[in-house]
């Protein structure tokens, strides 16, 4: 296995115009060799088209290689899971299809990882652009407090962190029954396991963010909403389990967990509206049972969710 070579994961489905724009980032990188591997995740006959000739376009580039799986509409999960299967790289850098990597970010964060053994990952610096490819105000990338709170905050995005092959094979694969806040479990999971990792303050990529996306609105679907109960659930879980929490913390997931009970009453089956009152009442104080069954009334979760979304206290992860 050759020491230096970095597999780029890149989930795709449609938007092979961005795509397009993506992928020219990658072969743009100034370390070589690169594999890039793409998993379209069940784009129409005309789209893949699109990708599978963007991809044939680099196929002189030197030390780029590049493979297409095709999947079958699983989700990003199970794509970049699917592509890490097949990677071979000593280095693994995950990519959504709609984002941008400056040209040195893969060279400056391998020589880190090269000086400094103990490292499982180094993470660079994001800044947003919008759908025009226009510089937003707004980055992530923030450095890491060493306190509880790293447990809760989700600091920096997908295409941030360059990991060592080991750490994936050590902390975990992408949590395929997630239909939202994947990144937030999988970067969360890896500081709670031991993960050591290292900051770097540089911007190395853009990430991009679209108009469409209404967090609020995505939160009113009974699968979405019981998605991010589960993905909180396995953290705090696991938080206790060992030893992690505090008074910060715990104040911080009982807001969010109650934030998710609210959402639930308005949507959610019966089933689950139980399931999370007894999960909240059984790991925080038992008297606050009391208050969240007078919430079971959809109409009074409603405006209850209101005042909460209003006082900022939901803070849902991006």
């Amino acid at each position: 296995m050759n020491q230096s070579l970095v597999s780029i994961i890149v989930p795709v489905k449609n938007r092979s115009e961005l795509f397009v724009k993506a992928y020219s980032s990658l072969i743009a990188q100034t370390h070589r060799p690169v594999e890039i591997i793409v998993v379209d995740d069940g784009s129409s006959k005309e789209e893949f088209l699109k990708i599978n000739n963007a991809v044939k376009h680099s196929e002189k580039e030197p030390e780029v290689f590049t493979q297409i799986i095709r999947n079958t509409s699983k989700g990003a999960a199970s794509a970049r899971n699917l592509g890490f299967k097949n990677s071979n790289g000593v280095f693994i850098q995950f990519f959504d299809s709609d984002d941008i990597l400056l040209p040195q970010k893969l060279e400056n964060e391998i020589n880190i990882l090269k000086k400094d053994s103990t490292l499982d990952f180094v993470y660079s610096r994001a800044q947003y652009i919008d759908e025009n490819d226009a510089l937003l105000n707004e980055f992530w990338g923030t450095e890491l407090t060493g306190t509880s709170t790293d447990y809760f905050n989700l600091s920096y995005q997908t295409m941030c962190p360059l990991y060592r092959r080991s750490a994936i094979e050590k902390y975990g694969l992408w949590d395929e029954d997630l239909l939202i806040n994947q990144d937030w479990e999988f970067n969360i999971r890896y500081l709670l396991r031991g993960a050591k990792c290292q900051s770097l303050d540089k911007v190395h990529s853009y990430f991009r963010v679209h108009k469409a996306g209404n967090i609020g609105k995505t939160d009113r679907k009974p699968d979405i909403i019981y998605s991010k109960f589960l993905g909180h659930k396995r953290i705090y879980t696991e938080i206790i389990e060992k030893k992690k929490d505090d008074s910060i913390i715990n104040k911080l997931y009982l807001k969010r967990f109650i934030y998710i009970f609210l959402v639930t009453a308005t949507v959610g089956t019966p089933q689950q509206i139980k399931e999370q009152e007894h999960f909240i009442a059984s790991n925080f104080d038992g008297k606050i049972s009391f208050f969240l069954s007078l919430f079971r009334n959809k109409g009074i979760a409603d405006m209850v969710l209101r005042l909460y979304k209003l006082s900022g206290r939901s803070q849902v992860p991006k």
